[in-house]
């Protein structure tokens, strides 16, 4: 019997007892290739943010989850060699350098920190920040600390001349508010950051050596790294005993790095030969073997997620707490390659591999590994499938040799074929009926059934009672049926009582009949693998069909299995499905998760008694423990990362826009470094939208023709059936155009309001001068035509009563010459009247002719010269009715005036516009008269009043023998 590597690792014992036992990490690794700009890492660091940040040789990067942003020496750094970082409460992150050198990084800026006191050429081994103040360790320099208040800076330099114990100090650590631990290569001291001195203490006497690492553990415990293992101890507890961990207690390397305490009480060391994991009493160790990218380690955190970054020589690594563990040929399996599980009597695992079996007991000593292969007895070394009967014997299925039944009782294998019984040599499946015969199932030959009794194997094809040649799988429900998954007829069940093989109703349908898993769960449910068609599951009357619209990674799983919790599980080629048939949701797991087997393989699948999965993959075995729950699933933190307006690409920094600035796109990130495939985002425009939105995988997200109002966009990440984040938000008004505003409305109203009322009071206006010239042309007619009336209706009777009278001749014609003349003035004043009312004779032009035509009949019957000169350039200007009138009537009265009392035998006529002012001037050389002698003539009095009616001003001009000048001026603008 051939004996494989040990299972186990090397863990000796001393003040620890040890139960674990090594395999290969969940880790994932990132190098160059990932985006690192250098492979070697010295430190890491994680912020308040959430980010990551790593220093290399070759310059820093920072880490969101799904991409690295490298700093380095072009952008601003002081050297590229970052030795240590830390940040502050804020936004700042410090870098020490090889050099010596300071550097900060804040608000997307590069600063190299210059100070005439922080004069360091000395490698900056270790920073911390307490109390406003940044503290860094040197080597060879001693201790600076340096305080930030705002803009300005002060520094102060400690060192032996300061009373440190050496100028070396190799790193610090917190030990309370106010002190912090400093390991030195002459021992380990403390220093108070608020007095900035010593803390004189007595230590062990084990600690008088170069300390490389210190770390403070919740409960008081101090964990210190040397060169020559740790050392634990309690300060202030004279009584506790220190314990000295090295080499000879199970340690690969005892040259200490780094001491790193996690959140659930477990201390990780950083050695020279990988690393190792204290968790109470065991020690397990992991190095390049277990999945490390190299055997230095330089530095170990923890982040927010409570995942473990290891810095190594070549790049860093992420582990992560997972109930994964995988198995492979370093940990003692005989090949990678695992198709089958089974667990016998003595809890021993059978492990079937394309290169033969491994058998172990994960509790035993490593001696109690074995490996079978053809060199003991196995017909070949391909196994299918392992199963263990109630006999206690194992029976194998070879892939192209048929099938062996290891007998417990005489350790030897016994192999069946065609020559005894077994017509198939592609044998892939086995399982016990409740009669307790042995079925296999092949892919080329139907199946074989063993039965004890008689200790022969009889084979079924469709010549001789089966319904198909080519069977995937067989299981055996709760109930004990057995049912068969074919190739080419789908499900099939065996009648036990009759032995008859019968083909389920009711497939026909079904896109697919190649079934290559079955399983089943407590309720009676029959669980179905197809190939390429997703699952089906059967309830005994009808199929119901899931796939990757329930969440499944894959429509062709290698295997279906329903544990004891009646939950589905999944075999894939990207990883393992958990499927809930309440909710019909999945979990998928990946390598992210600790699954690193990646691609399971057929039926590969297994629960052992004490209800661990174990899963066959091309990488490995893997073991999930149910006992080993998953941690709380931490939300990831989101940001909103830019804002941007439509062909614009700057980042907008307002929260005021104006309305044409309503095209707006959000980008934003969710940040976890452990699960940042996982994100999916919901967002929510509050102003705009109803809900949250169903959850995405996108980081953006647009909203166009937003209109005015108050908006605040708020967007949360978080992990399909876990924890969501608190939102991010970005609150933003965008203001309405001017016309929308509410005080252009209000004045808009107003303006509106003002303009009908001022066409009201203009159309009530124009009714009331339209009312007064009513009034006027009646009063007018009254007085004037009826005056008239009035006149010739007494002359008439004067004249009649003359006649009567047979009065003289030319008593009568005096009489009859009266009524002419008041006819006369009767027509001259409806003339007058009609003239003034017809609109065609709005213009001065119209007034003009009239004035002449009045005028000039009368002066050259009198012989009197004239000159009537109007400018032509108010020809064609309006003017309004009432206006035109009382100039003409002026006009009219003087010329009659003339006429009848001047005495003249020149007369002159302007008419013009001064400054949007009509002048109206008629002079004669008459006689004039003593315009302050009382007179009662009418004339100059109508004149007056005439102008006063169209808010005119009328001068008269006159002295005895000079003559007279009447000149009337009105506004006609």
């Amino acid at each position: 019997m051939k004996t494989g590597k040990p299972f186990l690792f090397c863990i000796m014992v001393c003040f620890f007892s040890l139960t674990g036992y090594g395999q290969t990490l969940p880790l994932v690794n990132y190098t160059i290739q990932n985006g690192l700009p250098e492979a070697r890492v010295y430190t890491a660091y994680t912020d308040g943010s959430g980010y990551l940040w790593i220093g290399t040789q070759g310059g820093a990067a920072s880490f969101d989850g799904h991409q690295f942003h490298v700093l380095d020496s072009q952008m601003g750094l002081s050297d590229n060699h970052v030795t240590a970082i830390t940040g502050n409460s804020g936004d700042r992150i410090f870098f020490g350098h090889r050099s010596g050198a300071l550097s900060f990084y804040s608000n997307n800026t590069i600063t190299r920190f210059r100070h005439k006191d922080f004069v360091n050429n000395e490698v900056v081994n270790s920073m911390i920040w307490q109390n406003h103040s940044l503290y860094l360790a040197t080597r060879g320099n001693g201790l600076f600390c340096i305080t930030f208040s705002g803009k300005a800076y002060s520094v102060k330099h400690f060192t032996m001349r300061q009373q440190l114990l050496s100028d070396t100090v190799n790193q610090l650590a917190v030990k309370n508010n106010n002190e912090i631990w400093m390991a030195t290569t002459k021992g380990l001291t403390a220093f108070n950051t608020h007095t900035n001195t010593l803390v004189t203490t007595v230590y062990p006497a084990v600690l008088n050596q170069n300390i490389t690492s210190v770390y403070q553990q919740a409960n008081g415990k101090v964990w210190c790294g040397t060169a020559a293992g740790v050392v634990c101890f309690e300060p202030g507890n004279v009584s506790a005993p220190t314990k000295r961990t090295t080499v000879a207690q199970g340690l690969t390397d005892q040259h200490i790095n780094m001491v790193m305490g996690d959140s659930q009480g477990n201390i990780w060391l950083a050695t020279n030969n990988g690393t190792a994991k204290i968790s109470g009493n065991v020690i397990t160790c992991f190095t390049k073997n277990n999945g490390l990218l190299s055997q230095l380690v330089y530095d170990i955190i923890e982040d927010r997620e409570h995942n473990i970054w290891i810095a190594q020589d070549d790049g860093i690594s992420c582990y992560k707490e997972s109930p994964f563990e995988l198995y492979t040929v370093n940990d003692g399996l005989i090949y990678n390659e695992v198709y089958s599980i089974a667990e016998d009597s003595r809890n021993n695992y059978w492990i079937g591999t394309s290169q033969g079996i491994t058998v172990f007991n994960p509790f035993s000593p490593a001696g109690a590994i074995k490996n079978f292969t053809v060199k003991d007895g196995l017909p070949d070394n391909f196994i299918y499938k392992v199963f263990i009967d109630s006999h206690k014997n194992t029976w194998v299925a070879c892939a192209n040799k048929g099938a062996a039944c290891y007998l417990a009782d005489k350790k030897k294998f016994r192999v069946f074929s065609r020559s005894n019984g077994l017509a198939g040599k592609e044998v892939v499946s086995i399982n016990e009926d409740r009669k307790g015969r042995i079925w296999l199932a092949t892919l080329d030959s139907g199946i074989a059934v063993f039965d004890y009794r008689t200790q022969q194997m009889r084979s079924f094809k469709k010549d001789n009672g089966f319904v198909s040649n080519s069977v995937w799988t067989i299981h055996r429900d709760a109930h004990g049926q057995m049912w068969f998954g074919s190739r080419d007829k789908g499900l099939i069940y065996l009648d036990t009582l009759t032995d008859r093989f019968i083909i389920v109703p009711g497939q026909q349908k079904l896109p697919n009949h190649d079934f290559g898993s079955i399983s089943s769960d407590s309720k009676g449910n029959i669980w179905i693998a197809s190939i390429g068609d997703g699952i089906f599951k059967y309830d005994g009357k009808n199929f119901k069909q899931y796939g990757t619209q329930q969440g499944i990674k894959s429509n062709n799983p290698y295997f279906i299995f329903c544990d004891r919790t009646d939950q589905i599980w999944l075999g894939t080629n990207v990883g393992i499905d958990l499927f809930d048939p309440v909710t019909l949701t999945t979990r998928n797991f990946t390598k992210n998760d600790g699954f690193m087997g990646i691609e399971t393989n057929q039926n590969a699948i297994y629960q052992s008694r004490d209800n661990n999965l174990w899963i066959g993959t091309v990488n490995g075995l893997m073991r999930y423990r149910y006992k080993k729950q998953d941690r709380l699933i931490i939300a990831p933190l989101v940001y909103i990362t830019r804002k941007y307006l439509l062909f614009d690409n700057k980042d907008l920094r307002r929260s005021e826009l104006t309305y044409k600035e309503n095209h707006i796109t959000f980008d934003y990130l969710g940040i976890s470094l452990g699960n940042a495939d996982k994100i999916r985002y919901s967002y929510y425009l509050k102003g705009a939208d109803n809900q949250w939105s169903p959850m995405i995988t996108e980081s953006r997200v647009s909203y166009a023709n937003l209109p005015p109002g108050k908006y605040e966009f708020m967007v949360k990440a978080g992990y399909k059936n876990g924890s969501w984040s608190a939102p991010a938000s970005y609150a933003f008004v965008i203001s309405p155009p001017f016309f929308k505003t509410w005080w252009f409305i209000l004045l808009a109203c107003a303006a509106v309001y003002g303009i009908v009322y001022t066409l009201h009071r203009y159309r009530v206006n124009q009714l009331l001068k339209l009312e007064k010239m009513r009034n006027k042309i009646a009063s007018d007619l009254h007085d004037d035509i009826g005056s008239a009336l009035s006149s010739i209706s007494i002359f008439s009777e004067v004249a009649d009563q003359q006649l009567q009278q047979r009065s003289p001749r030319e008593h009568t014609r005096e009489v009859i010459g009266h009524i002419s003349y008041h006819s006369r003035a009767m027509l001259e004043a409806m003339d007058d009247i009609v003239w003034a009312v017809n609109p065609k004779n709005d213009h001065f032009n119209d007034l003009a002719v009239r004035m002449r035509e009045f005028a000039i009949p009368l002066l050259e019957a009198r012989n009197i010269s004239f000159d009537i000169n109007i400018n032509t350039d108010i020809q064609n200007i309006r003017i309004q009715m009432e206006a035109r009138k009382n100039i003409f009537l002026i006009f009219k009265e003087g010329i009659n005036n003339i006429l009848k009392h001047a005495g003249c035998t020149q007369m002159q006529v302007t008419l013009k516009n001064i400054s949007n002012q009509l002048e109206l001037v008629i002079t004669d050389n008459g006689k004039g008269f003593d315009i302050n002698k009382q007179s009662s003539r009418n004339g100059l009095g109508n004149m007056q009043k005439r102008a006063a009616e169209i808010q005119g001003i009328l001068q008269v001009i006159t002295q005895p023998g000079n003559g007279t000048t009447i000149r009337l001026l009105v506004n006609i603008a």
